[in-house]
């Protein structure tokens, strides 16, 4: 009893007639308890109340909830259609006079059931076996996908299309109902039921509106069921009417009639034909007249003849002495021809969510590509790219726009493509791919889209727990040569093709997220624009046929309408999730980086671009490189010079963890000389004791707040001329320039340049190219240096202020030791080499000073597009460019020619070419890339 005061069986009886929906609960009337409750949620929940009662395999869906009937489908042949015209009747018919004879058996008999499945009452006890739930049919556990094709898919019939429910045997039924015989009046007529009447020798027809129930002579054979009647003839009688629709009926000894039979008659010796509307079996003598011209007779035929072909409509078989059929009726000679195998819907077996994304041009020959011809999803798949088939060529009906929409498709198939063995994350236990991925995925690509479909679904064998085939733990499994095949980042709905998201790698300026998707937008237009134009074309061409024809009204359907690409944001998404995927790489890149001469200096520039929570926090980027303009690290400080202590002990723990040799000098813009000592870089970059020089451009630059003004046409020269006080060049390498240069002109001009037009033929970037500098003395360069204090323009108006000089140059001039060349210290590294005028010059890098990180704060700010940025994406774009940045510089420092220059930046695809060309070739192919060391364990298959 519940709380209502209503029994429990009134409830029992009402949620049953709720679940077969003859009840439907009103307000107030719903049960109350928590029993009754989750009843009746349990019948929401099962899938019988929702109407799925088949699942995608054709199976039925078994009742979850208890309270629904599962209907059971009866195997058992139909029974023999009803005799409803009258009374049954049996009749003898004497010469000439008509009696009515005892009942006799009908000669209406059953056909021969086609062949079929075992019974259904009497189970087979086998564990092989299994139980179709449409059917009720036991069936081998390995013929049941067979069985579900043969008897349950949907089919389409190949001459009209039309879908047909039943597989194979569904197919067969309506091709023989639709398209084996053209239906005639006599076949129209001989599907009515009738009867077999047998005739005295000399009796009188039978009454016309008589529906009679005729026996069969004496050991005749059971004809087919859809033979109603049956004639046979004695020797000397003549031919049948030339329009009788007739098959003929087999003697004893002859082989069974085909199914298509409709009457049988017998006609004994001396009778008369039957009345026209009478379908009855007669026997005929051999004086007999013919029968009349409607009747629907099949007649039967002599001893020794031989059997008639299967597929006959119409067949009228002779005695020796008769005569010729009629014209009407040609035999047909020869076996039938085999009916056409069932095709079944393969766009059926596709799972829901690929009938939603996948467009409807691309069902079809995706399914032919995912199962085979009996449904089944296919063990191994010969490629990855699968593409669509060309649209077809212009007929009668037409042109259908998708065929000109279509897309192509990506199957990703580890195990069964290749036969590469997967383990469990959780257990390492080996997996077993268990049927195709249920979902798919939408590419974006440079102009178009594709689908990526999972072409298996790993499951572990232990834990039973299935696995997304291009999870990052099935990838990370896979040899660097399968490995780089998958071709797309994913996000949570679509995907974007790793070509894209190498367009958003290059970190120069306007390069944002912004001009990709602008461009792949513009990309996809034009391609969607030409795609449109050939659908129409191919309608006008229609168009034209059918005028010329006359076959007009035809509606032409619009094309698809275009899919726009995501916006930026999304793009900038992907890109983010493939820096993420690729962190290791880039920080093994910039913590792999040692140098012999190491550069300190800082900028605020970058830090304009800060915003979010982290706009304002910090005022300084301090950046630490090498001598071959390569980035070590940074970090953002809220001022200059502080808070570096622990970037500093990280670099310095990062020597000593590599077994590396202390730089030999430190360059920096301050702090260069200490009054007690002890240097402040030097305590940063504790315990090493290397020399500490000032950046010589620093040095220079403090003496423009002695100058009038900046705006001077002076300036440049007198920068010129303080950088000659302070360097000089080799001497043997300015000789080698100046011999190449007299050689070349000597060769462009026919006769030996003077001196002057060999210093007036080399430029200044040749002499730093190609030549050597090292600092002047103390003494020397302050020498030189009062020199220029008292120099004026050309009216005589002085450039330097001399009080501001003079403040600036007692403070400077006790730098000078601090910018001088350390001893023993090669502040040059060649790089390669050049030819001029058939001699061989050295081509140098630099390494004194800090002037490759100011060039570095130029190309920092780029990094970042756009004008400002947050936390995370600052710190994603810093990373990605400092990566490549010190790729860059390290192609830079290694002759290799300029053919032989790539631009590859994947850390783990050059790791893997060197590897692999080591140890096969015997060298590197990459000899300028130096791989990490957390990645060198990693890329070794």
């Amino acid at each position: 009893m519940t709380k209502t005061g209503r029994p429990d069986s009134y409830w029992e009886n009402l949620l049953r007639l709720y679940a077969k929906g003859k009840h439907h609960f009103g307000t107030g009337q719903a049960p109350g308890s928590r029993r009754w409750k989750k009843v009746r949620k349990s019948i929401d929940e099962c899938p019988l109340h929702k109407k799925q009662t088949v699942n995608v395999f054709g199976a039925a869906v078994p009742c979850k909830c208890g309270y629904h009937e599962t209907p059971q489908k009866s195997q058992e042949a139909p029974p023999p259609p009803m005799v409803t015209s009258g009374a049954p009747h049996t009749f003898h018919q004497a010469p000439k006079s008509l009696t009515q004879a005892p009942p006799a058996h009908t000669a209406v008999s059953q056909p021969p059931s086609p062949p079929s499945l075992p019974s259904t009452s009497k189970p087979i006890p086998h564990e092989d076996h299994i139980k179709c739930s449409l059917c009720a049919q036991e069936v081998l556990v390995t013929d049941y996908s067979d069985h579900l094709s043969l008897y349950h898919a949907q089919t389409t019939c190949a001459q009209c299309g039309r879908k047909c429910q039943g597989g194979e045997v569904g197919l067969t039924q309506h091709i023989e109902a639709t398209h084996a015989a053209p239906p005639t009046r006599i076949a129209r007529r001989a599907q009515q039921p009738s009867h077999t009447v047998s005739r005295a020798p000399g009796a009188e027809s039978l009454p016309r509106s008589a529906p009679r129930t005729v026996s069969r002579a004496p050991g005749a054979k059971s004809l087919p069921r859809s033979a109603p009647l049956s004639v046979s003839r004695a020797p000397g009688a003549k031919s049948l009417p030339r329009s009788a629709p007739h098959t003929v009926s087999r003697a004893p000894d002859d082989e069974s009639l085909p199914r298509s039979v409709p009457l049988s008659v017998s006609r004994a010796p001396g009778a008369k034909s039957l009345p026209r509307s009478a379908p009855h079996t007669v026997s005929r003598a051999p004086d007999d007249e013919s029968l009349p011209r409607s009747a629907p007779l099949s007649v039967s035929r002599a001893p020794g003849v031989k059997s008639l072909p299967r597929s006959a409509p119409r067949t009228v078989s002779q005695a020796p002495d008769d005569e010729s059929l009629p014209r009407s009726a040609p035999p047909t000679v020869g076996p039938a021809e085999p009916l056409p195998r069932a095709r079944p819907d393969l766009k059926s077996f596709l799972p829901a969510q690929f009938r939603r994304e996948i467009l409807e041009a691309d069902q079809d020959w995706i399914a032919h590509i995912i199962y085979d011809d009996q449904g089944q999803l296919r063990e191994t798949f010969p490629q990855n790219w699968f593409f669509p088939p060309a649209p077809p060529k212009p007929t009668v009906s037409p042109p259908n726009p998708g065929s000109y929409f279509r897309r192509r498709l990506f199957v990703w198939a580890p195990m069964r493509m290749w036969g590469i063995p997967l383990k469990c994350p959780t257990c390492a236990v080996k997996m077993n791919h268990s049927g195709i991925y249920p979902k798919i995925r939408e590419v974006v690509d440079i102009d178009t889209r594709y689908y990526l479909v999972g072409g298996e679904y790993p499951r572990c064998s232990r834990c039973k727990l299935p696995l997304c085939p291009w999870n990052e733990d099935i990838i990370k499994q896979l040899d660097p040569s399968h490995r780089q095949v998958f071709p797309a980042i994913l996000t949570a709905h679509l995907a974007l093709d790793r070509k894209c998201v190498t367009l958003l790698k290059p970190r120069t300026e306007g390069n944002s997220s912004s001009y990709c998707q602008q461009a792949l937008e513009e990309i996809h237009s034009e391609e969607w624009g030409r795609r449109v134009v050939s659908y129409l074309a191919a309608c006008d061409l229609h168009k034209k046929g059918a005028t010329l024809t006359q076959a007009t009204g035809h509606q032409y359907e619009p094309p698809l309408p275009y899919t726009p690409v995501p916006l930026a944001q999304w793009f900038q998404t992907v890109h983010t999730n493939h820096i993420l995927g690729h962190l290791q790489e880039h920080r093994g890149v910039i913590t792999s980086t040692y140098g012999r001469i190491l550069k300190i200096d800082s900028t605020k520039k970058i830090t304009k671009k800060l915003a979010g929570d982290v706009a304002h926090t910090a005022s300084w980027m301090t950046n630490v490189g090498n001598d071959m303009g390569q980035v070590l690290n940074s970090v953002l400080t809220t001022g200059e010079g502080s808070g570096l202590d622990e970037m500093c002990q990280g670099i310095v723990h990062r020597y000593q963890d590599a077994n590396v040799p202390q730089p030999q000098i430190i360059y920096v813009d301050r702090d260069c000389c200490s009054i007690s000592g002890k240097l402040h870089v030097l305590t940063l970059f504790r315990p090493w004791t290397c020399a500490v020089r000032l950046d010589i451009f620093h040095f220079m630059r403090r003496f423009v707040a002695g100058l009038t003004t900046e705006h001077h046409p002076l300036f440049g020269t007198f920068l010129s001329k303080l950088s000659s006080c302070i360097f000089e060049w080799d001497a043997r390498d300015v000789g080698k320039l100046r011999e190449a240069k007299r050689r070349e002109l000597k060769k462009r001009g026919g006769r030996k340049p003077t001196e002057a037009q060999v210093s007036a033929a080399i430029t200044s970037s040749e002499l730093a190219k190609h030549c050597r500098r090292r600092t002047r003395g103390v003494e020397e360069i302050q020498g030189l240096l009062d020199s220029m204090w008292h120099l004026t323009d050309t009216l005589g108006v002085p450039f330097i202020n001399k009080e501001c000089m003079a403040k600036v140059w007692e403070v400077q001039q006790k730098h000078l030791a601090c910018i001088q060349d350390p001893p023993g210290v090669e502040l040059y590294t060649k790089v390669g080499h050049v030819v001029k005028g058939g001699k061989e010059l050295d081509v140098l890098k630099c390494g004194r000073g800090s002037s490759s990180l100011e060039s570095f704060h130029r190309h920092q700010c780029s990094f970042i597009p756009g004008w400002r940025c947050n936390a995370v994406h600052t710190q994603m774009y810093m990373l990605e460019g400092g990566s490549r940045w010190d790729i860059d510089r390290a192609r830079e420092a290694v002759d290799l020619g300029v053919g032989r220059r790539t631009r590859l930046y994947d850390v783990h695809l050059m790791s893997n070419i060197n590897s692999m060309s080591q140890r096969i070739l015997g060298y590197e192919i990459l000899p300028q890339f130096k791989a990490p060391e957390n990645l060198l364990v990693r890329s070794t298959p």
